[in-house]
């Protein structure tokens, strides 16, 4: 799957951390997204998704966080 995110930065993650997955990178390798398959809600982006909020996949990701953050209080 590929989707367009505004990544604007001057810094990048080399390589993940061991207990981090790797699922996004851009066409040019850099690390864009990881996650946490062992923690419940462990989602790490490398681009602004507050910017770009009006994109319905963007809205689940927001979604997701409220509800992780709900269950966790």
């Amino acid at each position: 799957t590929s989707i367009d995110v505004n990544s604007l930065h001057h810094q990048a993650v080399k390589s993940a951390a061991p207990e981090l997955r790797v699922t996004g990178k851009s066409d040019d390798g850099v690390i864009e997204a990881m996650e946490s398959p062992e923690r419940r809600f462990l989602i790490a982006v490398q681009w602004h998704p507050e910017e770009i909020d009006d994109l319905p996949w963007v809205r689940r990701l927001f979604q997701g966080f409220a509800k992780a953050a709900r269950t966790a209080s």
